[in-house]
């Protein structure tokens, strides 16, 4: 204080502190999962239980059979800036452990009740400690198992903003769910036990990767994974990727290991996607998994506070090795031809269009236009994890051609009853152009085919939501789903019936008895498998209603897919549902579906022209 003004800044106190740092590392109940697993791992536990209640908001049990810790290393382990992995500035430049910042403890403690009861197995007893915010530590003697338990519970009691935006139960467990498989998948030398709410989802004993993945992702996969191994001298990769038939509409059956910890790269999955190029659907996705090993020097794991996100030293390379191995291992099931990649060379997925003097960058892949001040041929334009990437993708072609078009949101198109005097064009089996009046109205198919379902779906249930015109099967469906997707639709079984569906669950299977007559006919098991899919990937918040989730999936597994040729009936089907909407239309996941435009912005548009 001066002349008796007192100073702006001041040292926080240790628990505020704490929960700043709660922030970062201890998002959601998964947040705190994957901190405690990743602990049992450094302390060499080979059998490790994971048990939550609530989704992990009342309870999260973990046990371990590791080393154990004595009085003193439990004291100072829920204290800020404490490790046992990380001594000197050296060894930040190769960090080969998995939980290393001397945070988690510190700040899981600061947000929840935390009890930990641990015994080293030369001690004759075990220690047990009690922390709950803004109350002294206790520290005692217990008779407990060598190695750890840790009971966290009523997290973010004492935060209540933190608590009020974390999401429904059945979102919140799939989070932790996903990371507890990924970190088996990248552990098969260890056990792995994991309950929720008393119910066990998996006990995967010490096993083969192979065998490994046949548990935790179906039976279905097993006659149909592809060994994949591959080294070079900077890198080496191993893992199985999936035959063509095993891909799927979403991203759920890949994973991908850096040095045995679960990475997230968007370069690295393109690598993979590319591979795949001839023999996958647009919309299809592979199934792989895939450790990298590298020397921990060449990565850096810290740019990411949960560590998903990674950065190699040299990006480039990296993309071409992971592309090399997975088209090694296709052609080695003649499925490709084998090709020789040129490693120091990256393979490049831009190509540039030159029109009227004006330059263009577009992603053969994405379809994704870059600005053309922007020079994607550039060095470690491949370096798709580095900052400045997160500012090079403006917009796809379609939306740079239509997006930006000025247009009245209020607008109501009014369609004659006489259709059969409108005039129509169809594109590339995907857009639909409707010349009425002045105007040109671009309909995209997939997504106005999920728009109609959707409202059939929401008016039949506003109207009566016992009655649903259902198709009964002749032979009931049956699907092998993993056993997270088998639990999840297990909850919210009440809920799909009403719908229309009937089915019975059973060892990780659905049988489907009876449908709702929007699923096509001879598009049935395809459409359920979708669906099922998109039951097991949406995002069921804690403020949406469970049932128009379910109407979402089911209008985007059923709609008529881009690609799939309509016929005139169908277009002119498509056509009369317009005078019920009103321009912009979205899709019932929020994308724009329909557009309108004066024949002069289209070609102004088209042409570049001013």
């Amino acid at each position: 204080m001066i002349d008796g003004i007192e100073n702006r800044i001041k040292l926080l106190p240790e628990y505020i502190a704490n929960q700043i740092a709660a922030g970062e590392v201890v998002q959601r109940p998964e947040s705190v999962v994957k901190e405690l697993v990743e602990n049992s791992l450094d302390a060499n536990a080979d059998s490790i239980i994971i048990s939550v209640r609530d989704a992990g908001k009342s309870l999260i049990h973990i046990v371990d059979n590791g080393i154990g810790m004595s009085k003193e290393d439990l004291d100072i382990s829920i204290k800020r800036h404490t490790t046992s992995k990380v001594f000197t500035s050296d060894d930040l430049e190769e960090i080969k452990t998995f939980g290393f910042r001397g945070e988690a403890l510190a700040s899981i403690c600061s947000v929840a009740n935390v009890e930990i009861r641990t015994k080293r197995k030369e001690d004759d007893f075990g220690w047990r400690l009690i922390s709950e915010p803004m109350k002294e530590v206790i520290i005692e003697p217990v008779q407990c198992d060598n190695g750890t338990q840790i009971f966290v519970r009523n997290l973010f009691y004492n935060v209540p903003a933190r608590r009020k935006f974390l999401k429904s139960n059945l979102t919140e467990f799939r989070y932790i769910s996903d990371t507890v498989i990924k970190i088996a998948l990248s552990k098969p030398n260890i056990r792995f036990t994991f309950y929720d709410d008393d119910t066990l989802i998996f006990d995967v004993k010490r096993e083969l990767l192979k065998q490994r993945i046949i548990n935790l992702l179906g039976r279905s996969v097993s006659n149909s994974l592809i060994e994949c191994n591959y080294q070079n001298e900077f890198i080496k990769i191993s893992g199985f990727i999936g035959e063509p038939h095993l891909a799927r509409q979403s991203r759920s059956g890949q994973f991908f290991f850096l040095n045995g910890r679960s990475i997230q790269s968007n370069s690295l999955y393109h690598s993979v996607v590319s591979s795949y190029e001839k023999l996958l659907d647009k919309n299809n996705k592979p199934v792989f998994i895939l450790n990298l090993e590298i020397e921990y020097s060449k990565v850096d794991v810290n740019v990411h506070p949960q560590k998903h996100e990674v950065k190699f030293d040299d990006e480039r390379f990296v993309y071409n090795s992971v592309k090399s191995a997975v088209i090694n291992a296709l052609s080695s099931e003649n499925l490709i031809a084998n090709t020789d990649i040129n490693l120091i060379n990256s393979a490049n997925p831009f190509t540039r269009i030159i029109s009227d003097n004006n330059e263009i960058y577009v992603n053969k892949m994405t379809g994704e236009i870059i600005d053309k001040d922007v020079n994607p041929y550039k060095k470690n334009s491949n370096d798709f994890s580095s900052d400045n990437s997160k500012n090079i993708f403006k917009n796809t072609a379609f939306d740079d051609i239509f997006e930006k078009l000025p247009f009245s949101p209020q607008l109501q198109i009014e369609i004659l009853d006489n259709i059969d005097n409108i005039k129509y064009n169809y594109l590339i089996n995907r857009f639909i152009l409707v010349e009425y009046e002045n105007f040109i109205i671009v309909l995209d198919q997939a997504g106005f085919s999920q728009r109609i379902i959707y409202d059939k779906t929401k008016r039949k249930i506003s109207e009566n939501k016992n009655e649903f015109s259902l198709q009964e099967l002749l032979f009931p469906i049956t699907i092998e789903i993993e056993q997270i997707a088998f639990n999840k639709i297990k909850k919210i079984k009440n809920e799909i019936e009403k719908i229309g569906f009937k089915f019975e669950l059973q060892n990780n299977t659905i049988m489907f008895y009876t449908i709702p007559d929007i699923i096509r006919n001879g598009y049935e098991e395809e459409t359920l498998r979708k669906f099922i899919d998109e039951l097991n990937l949406d995002d069921f918040s804690i403020n949406s209603d469970t049932l128009d989730n379910i109407c979402i999936s089911l209008s985007i597994a059923s709609s008529i897919k881009n690609g799939i040729s309509l016929s005139e009936i169908e277009i002119k089907d498509f056509i009369k549902n317009l005078k019920n909407y009103k321009i912009p239309i979205f899709s019932p996941k929020g994308k724009k579906i329909v557009i309108r435009v004066t024949s002069q912005e289209f070609y102004n548009k088209l042409f570049f022209s001013s």
